[in-house]
């Protein structure tokens, strides 16, 4: 990352690879090493653009929410929601709202939860994006399986 030129498509690259690596990093399990890389990315390209900004919170809410910290990434995502609202970005307001429905879930609120994923679906299928469609419907059935699973678990007869 030293050896880029500071000139303004050189500082793009270098912020493409700095939210790549933290995004990298995320996957592989390795989050203070991603927040470090998201912290850097956030602090040199951010300040003044907006959909940057969207990506810097989402990754930093994943981060937060894989943590355990259901709240903060909640905040997080609810902070990308509200920008990507200002642009009028429809697929970063889609997916804010399904990992604010993630969130939700994870935090026990069950209906705020299904108010985001009915919201991100109806983005979703407004702009035929088929894939997230898909796994919408994935996630209700897991959802229904696991519902029934704690059911069972919990009858009387057990």
């Amino acid at each position: 990352l030293e050896l880029v030129i500071n000139n303004s498509q050189a500082i793009e690259v270098k912020g493409r690879i700095l939210y790549d690596l933290a995004e990298f990093l995320f996957r592989a399990g390795k989050m203070t090493q991603a927040k470090e890389y998201l912290s850097q990315y956030r602090a040199e390209h951010c300040l003044d653009d907006q959909l940057n900004s969207i990506r810097a919170d989402m990754l930093k809410g994943k981060i937060a929410h894989a943590q355990g910290r259901f709240i903060e990434a909640i905040e997080l995502y609810s902070q990308a929601h509200g920008i990507a609202q200002q642009v009028n970005s429809l697929s970063d307001l889609a997916n804010s709202c399904n990992s604010l429905g993630n969130a939700e879930r994870d935090s026990g609120e069950y209906q705020l939860a299904k108010n985001h994923f009915h919201c991100a679906l109806d983005m979703w299928t407004r702009m035929g994006h088929t894939e997230s469609i898909a796994g919408i419907h994935v996630n209700r059935s897991e959802e229904r399986r696991v519902g029934e699973e704690c059911r069972s678990r919990w009858a009387p007869d057990h």
